[in-house]
């Protein structure tokens, strides 16, 4: 089911990079992005930058090269954030305040890293090639090795994508959203993670590729973060969670829709990476047609602050406010 749009572009006050937009560093075309507090980082084939939010500033852009996955991790518990990048020298460290790069694993490709701290143990979970999940622990304070450890293998026709933590069982501890599953962890590091099926989209290579959002209610939000003609579709958690999630299709002509925020007691913000570059706003359970915010520049990732969306687009960044 597709949601229909019945009113005309014109009418609706579409935002574009407007009075607020932020020209990216020269050479910048972001492919990922990560927020932690009042500090932005973007990185892709130009290397990577960061621009702090409160001074409206650009940082001088880090030399390298990276993928989609990234993001802000505390690795050495300085109280600074540092940044994991996976790119063309694999997963890398580049540590605060210096920013120095240091390779923790030249092989892995990925686009999809997360900061984790399974049973107290630092480090971050990488989906390696679409099909291993894999832990590595940050090394001991002053120490340099990082431990590598394979969670879980997806025996799958197609890619998995999509990682994001989450408490589903409600147990008080963080679980795993990744691809069309959730993953618990065990009760202790060294035994095995149990999985269990969310969602089934295995219809073609991207299908399984999902931009999460965890609702206030328990239900997940999920779309086909890299495909055109994608789905939208609203889960609603039961009362066993290892249990097939009841599923709602509510859009299915999305463009890409790599970026998905719950806004709490109102609804769902969704943000087009492809050419179309809408930004639409769903209201809460989806009881109604979503409104259109904006359209014509494609958001590579954007991000809830203080009641607006924070847009990183391919050229500029951009403040998209929130019914």
């Amino acid at each position: 089911m597709r949601v229909p749009f019945l009113l005309a572009a014109a009418t609706l006050g579409l935002l574009a990079a407007g009075p607020e937009a932020t020209p990216l560093p020269d050479g910048q075309r972001p492919a990922g992005a990560a927020l932690d507090g009042a500090m932005l980082a973007v990185w892709g084939a130009g290397g990577a930058a960061l621009y702090d939010l409160n001074a409206r500033r650009w940082s001088p852009v880090m030399p390298g090269s990276y993928g989609e996955g990234g993001a802000f991790a505390d690795v050495d518990i300085d109280g600074a954030a540092d940044l994991v990048l996976a790119g063309t020298h694999g997963l890398t460290w580049r540590q605060a305040p210096g920013w120095r790069e240091q390779v923790i694993d030249p092989g892995v490709v990925s686009g999809d890293v997360v900061f984790a701290a399974p049973e107290g143990r630092r480090g971050v979970l990488v989906l390696h090639r679409g099909g291993q999940l894999r832990f590595y622990g940050a090394p001991a304070r002053g120490g340099a090795s990082w431990t590598a450890r394979d969670i879980y293998s997806f025996y799958s026709a197609v890619d998995q994508g999509g990682l994001l933590t989450v408490d589903v069982d409600r147990d008080g501890r963080d679980d795993l959203l990744c691809g069309n599953y959730w993953l618990r962890p065990p009760a202790r590091f060294e035994e095995s993670w149990r999985l269990f099926a969310i969602k089934r989209w295995s219809e073609d290579p991207l299908a399984a590729l999902t931009a999460w959002a965890a609702l206030p209610s328990g239900d997940l939000a999920a779309a086909q973060r890299a495909k055109g003609s994608a789905r939208l579709a609203w889960y609603r958690r039961p009362a066993d969670p290892r249990q097939l999630w009841e599923e709602r299709v509510v859009d299915s002509g999305l463009d890409q829709p790599a970026t998905l925020a719950a806004v709490p007691g109102a609804g769902l913000l969704v943000a087009e990476r492809g050419p179309r570059g809408r930004v639409l706003f769903y209201p809460a359970n989806f009881s109604k047609r979503p409104r259109l915010l904006a359209q014509g520049h494609p958001v590579v990732r954007g991000f809830l602050v203080r009641g607006r969306l924070l847009a990183v687009g391919e050229r500029v960044i951009w403040w998209i406010a929130i019914p």
